[in-house]
């Protein structure tokens, strides 16, 4: 039995449209996984970097920052039997849960982000740009699961927003928007056993 071990790894970007989900659970970002070489799989760790943020403004009025204060963010990883699930859990909705079928454990990352204004014009139209990260910069996480199969292990990224000002991806009143955009990196480190 050969052990060989791996580092896959994905970046991408959901920009500002007014498209950017709130509560994605279709973010399967990447597999663990060698094409069918191995017939088990185990992961190690995790390892996301993320920044969810908010552009506001381009109306005729101040931009409404209660979306800056009534705003909690959660990201999440999971793994699940490669190839098998369609969809995975949300952080808040499923902040607690018992695996089911496909699923390869509970939450392997379970983080919440915090807010920073960094972008503010006063002048009207305005601008404000919010950003919401992990408290420590990079989401480190030794995340141990093995799955038997030749089908590797996915990799989900779900997040989950609780807007209390109910802005997000919106327009308001006075015709500022509050359009959500996501940028992110991953990495899983595995190895595949034949």
């Amino acid at each position: 039995m050969a052990t060989v071990h791996n580092v896959t790894r994905v970046h991408g970007q959901f920009v500002p449209n007014g498209t950017t989900p709130l509560a994605p659970a279709t973010n399967n970002t990447m597999q663990a996984s060698d094409g069918g070489v191995s017939h088990s799989y185990s992961t190690l760790r995790l390892r996301t970097d993320i920044e969810l943020y908010v552009v506001a403004g381009g109306g005729t009025t101040d931009v409404d920052l209660t979306f800056l204060y009534e705003t909690l963010i959660v990201v999440g990883g999971q793994f699940t039997e490669g190839g098998l699930a369609t969809s995975s859990r949300i952080p808040l909705t499923d902040e607690n849960f018992t695996p089911g079928t496909f699923e390869l454990g509970d939450w392997v990352q379970w983080d919440r982000l915090y807010p920073t204004l960094d972008v503010v014009s006063i002048n009207i139209p305005q601008l404000v740009v919010v950003t919401w990260r992990p408290v420590g910069g990079t989401i480190d996480t030794q995340a141990r699961r093995r799955y038997d199969s030749i089908n590797g292990v996915d990799v989900w990224m779900p997040w989950e927003i609780q807007d209390g000002s109910g802005l997000i991806n919106t327009t308001d009143a006075g015709g500022n928007t509050y359009l959500l955009g996501a940028r992110f990196s991953q990495a899983v480190f595995w190895t595949g056993r034949s």
